[in-house]
């Protein structure tokens, strides 16, 4: 069963009782449903953005990130409370962000900076690459799942609900201030979005609560409303939305592929799949040039879940691991470091 295959009470369940059980000496977070405007947290220094962030403590308590991550390509693994920085592709520790209620999806902008989606708390945080202070909090009071960042205009889109009264897909103009929401009525419940190279997001989701009729839809750049986009593919479960390079991909959290869609107009024919072979339980997959990575989650069977890499497009067996990564790896993203401009 995927993870989102469970009744809107469960989950909100679980997300109250992770609250309130939430350590006291994290930041101060928004709660569900507030509708102010962005909260900035101090942003760190340019000497922390160039080599010198926060130092590591012993405090199990708070987020620490290597002097080294900085000048690093990274790669964030997320759990529910918790989320792992591995330097990328070597897969070496790097540090921890932690305070989190339900971390569900991550994405990047062009600079290099993490956005991270707590679900639990309806909000999304950002931190600038390798540094472990958060910079930005945004509220998202009609409920997060997925988000992706549009390189060329900075707009932050988050998509995602299980309250059928509301959701959509939550629009920050340069990733700052009150969203702008847009909706499809043929959608019920909303998952991931992505933007491809030319500005236009895509957006999976379900038709009618626990169907696993997937449903995708298109904001086309500097567009009003949604599109219905018909499939010609059957998707068991609503998973990761990306562009590859050439391709929207819409990855099926019901079984080991990611499928490959060429758009236009209102349809999207199936192009390519991609198989991952020896892959558990799938929640957010990332495609990072020709590999793509995934957190393998083992379900009730272990304590801890692993990290797989696997070439792109090809699939097939994956070609490495990173073990025990966390405990219950929900998704991944690869943020590259900045590398200097000489003249």
């Amino acid at each position: 069963m995927t993870r989102w295959a469970v009744a809107p009470v469960a989950l909100c369940a679980c997300a109250a009782a992770i609250i309130a059980s939430a350590c006291g000496s994290q930041l101060p977070l928004l709660s569900p449903g507030v509708t102010s405007e962005t909260r900035v947290l101090s942003r760190p220094s340019d000497s922390q953005r160039v080599g010198l962030p926060a130092r590591r403590t012993a405090s199990p308590t708070n987020s620490w990130m290597s002097p080294n991550a900085v000048g690093q390509d990274l790669l964030y693994v997320l759990d529910d409370t918790y989320v792992s920085v591995y330097s990328y592709p070597n897969g070496r520790l790097e540090g921890k962000l932690r305070h989190f209620s339900l971390a569900d999806d991550a994405c990047v902008d062009k600079i290099g900076d993490v956005y991270i989606v707590n679900l639990g708390y309806g909000t999304v945080f950002e931190y600038a690459h390798g540094v472990s202070r958060r910079t930005k909090e945004l509220s998202v009071p009609k409920g997060a799942i997925g988000c992706s960042v549009d390189s060329a205009s900075g707009n932050l889109a988050v998509a995602g609900s299980h309250n059928p009264s509301l959701g959509g897909v939550a629009i920050f103009k340069k990733a700052r201030g009150k969203p702008t929401y847009f909706e499809d009525p043929s959608f019920y419940e909303y998952y991931f979005c992505g933007y491809d190279d030319k500005g236009n997001l895509f957006i999976d989701g379900q038709s009618s609560p626990g169907s696993g009729h997937v449903v995708l839809a298109e904001l086309p750049k500097g567009g009003s409303q949604l599109k219905t986009i018909a499939l010609d593919q059957v998707i068991q479960w609503p998973g990761e939305v990306q562009w590859d390079g050439k391709h929207v991909t819409v990855q099926d959290q019901g079984a080991p592929f990611i499928y490959q869609f060429a758009v236009k107009g209102s349809q999207a024919a199936e192009v390519g799949s991609t198989e991952l072979d020896g892959a558990g339980e799938l929640h957010q997959t990332w495609i990072q040039g020709r590999t793509v990575i995934l957190p393998n989650i083992c379900g009730d069977s272990c304590d801890y879940s692993d990290v797989l890499f696997y070439d792109y497009p090809a699939g097939g067996a994956y070609t490495k691991k990173i073990k025990k990564a966390v405990g219950a790896d929900l998704g991944v993203v690869v943020s590259l470091a900045q590398k200097e401009q000489h003249p």
